[in-house]
């Protein structure tokens, strides 16, 4: 070792058209967030997740580079972080969760950036929103029992029109509505609202529904509702499921064949005015949609309505009833 130190002292120009290339260090923080409203934002009420474990993986490859797990909020740079890979060598990068750690079974990741490309010194900000899934409604209505899913959709009545809880929301891109049951008496709901409705999927007199869990209006209240108009022998079977939860317009006008009181209102059954007995519907006035004791002086046995409302399956498997959401659905 001493002999070739002094051959190389001896040479005083040696290794000087050579470059020795260090490779830079970068860092990647992040943020992982279970995003409440599904906005696909940080933003007011979602939450840092904790326990979901991250992976640092080499562009074009499998390799992982790197692991760590989301824990405590904090701030970097101005920037919320609750993940950190630090010392990483220059390059380009993919981050990804470990789908198994998210902690409900419906959630899914909804938003990340995922490649991150990263010179000498840089600092990456990744942001990996973690929720259930937005869906169609027509697909909403294709899930399996105790799927927690997100829908965008026109509310098709006021809040808590019938006093159960119960609305209809018709879908944008097509001629599919769900019925959404249990919503709480603080949802605000306006006919013509379009809203992100979150709800678990679920069965009621055979027909798929959506149990509420939360709601976000955003689109501008008094739009179009989508409304159809079918006869009476199309109604009672909702068009063989079709029409279900949809908002339906009678195509003439009916003869009331007789009524009763209900729990909740009263009840008529009616039918198609050039159509046989066969065809009878059975309409729901309910107290809670303001049909009141004075409505009961036009409706009688023989009188002739016209009528709209949201077809909602019957305790009679294969027929559906008519629930008009208001008096103004209801004309002579």
């Amino acid at each position: 070792m001493l002999v070739a130190g002094a051959a190389i002292a001896a040479c005083t120009n040696a290794g000087a058209d050579r470059v020795l290339t260090v490779t830079g260090v970068a860092q990647v923080r992040g943020l992982v967030y279970f995003d409440r409203d599904g906005d696909q934002t940080f933003s007011l009420g979602d939450s840092a997740a904790k326990g979901v474990k991250v992976q640092l993986i080499a562009a074009g490859t499998v390799d992982t580079v790197a692991r760590t797990t989301a824990d405590t909020l904090t701030v970097f740079a101005g920037s919320p972080v609750n993940f950190a890979f630090k010392g990483v060598a220059t390059g380009t990068y993919r981050v990804a969760i470990d789908t198994l750690t998210i902690p409900h079974d419906s959630m899914r990741i909804t938003h990340i950036d995922s490649l991150v490309t990263l010179g000498s010194g840089d600092t990456a900000f990744v942001r990996i929103s973690v929720a259930f899934p937005q869906v169609t409604i027509a697909a909403a209505r294709a899930l399996p029992l105790r799927t927690k899913v997100w829908i965008k959709g026109i509310a098709l009545a006021n809040a808590n029109a019938w006093g159960d809880g119960t609305n209809s929301f018709a879908d944008l891109t097509g001629p599919a509505a769900i019925r959404v049951v249990q919503i709480k008496p603080t949802a605000f709901v306006s006919i013509g609202d379009t809203d992100r409705v979150l709800g678990t999927r679920d069965t009621l007199f055979g027909q798929p529904i959506l149990r509420f869990s939360a709601l976000n209006q955003i689109g501008t209240p008094f739009g179009v509702a989508p409304i159809d108009t079918l006869t009476v022998g199309q109604a009672k079977t909702a068009n063989s499921g079709l029409e279900d939860a949809r908002l339906i317009s009678l195509s003439i006008r009916l003869v009331i064949l007789d009524t009763l009181s209900g729990p909740n209102g009263r009840i008529l059954h009616v039918k198609d005015t050039t159509a046989s007995l066969v065809d009878t519907l059975e309409v729901h006035l309910d107290t809670a949609a303001q049909f009141d004791t004075l409505q009961a002086k036009r409706d009688t046995a023989g009188g002739r309505v016209h009528l709209q409302g949201l077809l909602f399956p019957s305790a009679v498997p294969g027929r559906w009833m008519l629930k008009p959401r208001s008096p103004a659905d209801q004309s002579p």
